[in-house]
């Protein structure tokens, strides 16, 4: 039970009461809220140029199968330049 001082407590009586402040008073965002109205943004890079790789499948998959709140971008790795090396 919230204490008589508490926001809560101040919160359910101006509820109770009727009182016109309460429908003007914000009450700050817990957690679980500020979790649910953020989105987790995720780069997948795939090492890969062939077509069919497993990789590549693998990330249009997850793409695929992302939850709520769960964006992923596949980089596409083709117009980077390739050195050859010796």
């Amino acid at each position: 039970m919230a204490s008589a001082g508490s926001p809560a407590a101040r919160w359910s009586v101006e509820r109770s009461t009727g009182s016109a402040a309460c429908w003007r008073t914000r009450r700050r965002p817990t957690n679980e809220t500020a979790q649910r109205n953020t989105t987790l943004n995720v780069l997948g890079i795939s090492g890969s140029l062939r077509q069919g790789s497993c990789n590549g499948m693998a990330l249009r998959a997850a793409q695929k199968l992302a939850p709520a709140g769960m964006r992923i971008t596949i980089a596409d790795i083709r117009p980077i330049p390739l050195k050859r090396v010796g």
